[in-house]
């Protein structure tokens, strides 16, 4: 497994992370076109539901609000991104990290 920490990396680490996960991504699109289609457009009704900038959700018809959506991945590719960086969505800084080089799939339009 790698550990992979932005903060403790050196430029060329945070570069080769960055490039593995891109190429994961593209890899993953290029095999599930359909998937990824109806991913996105489910993205942008999320980013629709939005109170505010920061993904706040709206009060749904059971009253649940202030929940706060970071981002969104297909379960496939959320599992092949987890195998391979293990700590990615589990820890703050390596998440942030995430969505600042990966807005693709960031439902807040701010982080």
């Amino acid at each position: 497994m790698r550990q992979f920490n932005p903060n403790n990396a050196t430029t060329l680490k945070v570069d080769q992370a960055k490039g593995t996960l891109d190429t994961m991504i593209r890899l993953y699109e290029a095999k599930h076109p359909q998937e990824m289609k109806e991913f996105y457009s489910g993205l942008e009704w999320k980013r629709q539901m939005q109170d505010n900038q920061f993904a706040s959700s709206k009060k749904s018809i059971k009253q649940i609000s202030n929940m706060r959506f970071g981002c969104s991945l297909p379960p496939g590719l959320f599992k092949l991104v987890e195998k391979a960086f293990p700590e990615l969505f589990t820890d703050k800084e390596q998440f942030r990290w995430f969505m600042t080089n990966f807005p693709q799939f960031r439902v807040a339009e701010k982080l």
